[in-house]
């Protein structure tokens, strides 16, 4: 399994009878041990192995459900493979409500806060349900003991409200057309970012403000990655085209939104928004300070120590936000 024969795989399950579940080192079953490699071998495998194992129900070791989920949080996009050999064990598993770190998820709203789009597509194009309901008949596999279908359902992101947060705007659009509904409210816990947000209208407008204030005179300069030839010129450019790619995919929505009737919240002040935005960037600009300047440090000591104690780690996505800060 490690090494990815897949003539061998078939011989051992097929011929000699090796059990399919059984777990290597007490650890992972050969299905998990298929979904590490890459795609041109995994699939293969992955298809291979859902023959002969048995049904999400039928497992007797939980390999296959364990399986889907290790899938799930690699973004592989083998869920084709789950629906074609066992689809009721698939949708069981694609529907049931999980606990997550303070919030409950589907196997869709999962993957797309995991920001996997391409596994949220494919879910999505499985006919995975685009809204969640909680309720009596659902799933919900809860961390510590019941939890009420009410309890979950407060803490629950539907699928479209993340696809907004985590800027895929092209999942945004295939949710409106399979059904998502485009006033669906935030829950009532929310991240203080978007607690002056009631729709998924009001998040994309805060994401434009956000997107339109960037400028290549707010990014570090002169920093390569090792084994990089671009220069920070090029570099900071397919930024700027990407961008700007993105902001004109989110003014489609917003438009579509508000043409399908969705209105702003009077309580979300996106002129305030602004202002934010640029103090935000002035401060960016400052901790770029050169050495010269250092008879200045003083003065921006307290300044520098507030936006240290307000920096919300877990809003760090990607490398160049973390070399931003710093």
């Amino acid at each position: 399994m490690h090494i990815g024969n897949i003539e061998i795989v078939d011989l051992l399950s097929g011929a000699y009878g090796a059990d399919v579940e059984l777990y290597a080192d007490g650890f992972m079953p050969p299905l998990t041990i298929a979904i590490k490699h890459p795609q041109h071998i995994m699939r293969p495998l992955v298809n291979l192995l859902l023959r002969r194992s048995p049904s999400f129900a039928q497992s007797v070791k939980d390999s296959v459900r364990n399986a889907f989920y290790f899938a799930l949080s690699r973004g592989a996009t083998v869920f084709d493979l789950f629906a074609k050999h066992d689809p009721q064990g698939f949708f069981q598993a694609a529907t049931a409500v999980r606990y997550n770190f303070l919030t409950y998820d589907t196997a869709l709203t999962s993957a797309i806060y995991n920001g996997m789009e391409a596994a949220a597509m494919q879910l999505v194009s499985l006919d995975v349900p685009v809204e969640t309901t909680i309720d009596s008949e659902t799933i919900i596999m809860a961390q510590y003991g019941n939890v009420t279908p009410e309890e979950a359902q407060k803490k629950f992101w539907q699928p479209i409200l993340l696809a907004a947060v985590r800027e895929m705007p092209e999942l945004i659009r295939e949710l409106l057309n399979r059904g998502a509904n485009p006033a669906s409210p935030l829950p009532p816990q929310v991240d203080q970012e978007y607690e002056d947000c009631n729709t998924v209208l009001d998040i994309v407008r805060k994401k434009l403000v956000e997107m339109r204030r960037w400028s290549k005179d707010g990014e570090p300069k002169g920093f390569i990655l090792p084994g990089r030839v671009d220069t920070n010129e090029e570099r900071l450019q397919r930024k700027a085209d990407a961008l700007a790619a993105m902001i004109e995919a989110f003014e489609s929505i917003e438009a579509d939104l508000i043409k399908r009737g969705v209105k702003p919240s009077e309580q979300l002040d996106l002129e305030e928004l602004r202002l934010q935005s640029e103090t935000k960037s002035k401060k960016r600009r400052i901790i770029g300070i050169s050495s010269e300047k250092s008879d200045q440090s003083g003065a921006l000591e307290g300044s520098l120590k507030e936006d240290l104690h307000s920096l919300d780690i877990g809003q760090l996505e990607t490398m160049e936000d973390g070399r931003g800060v710093l």
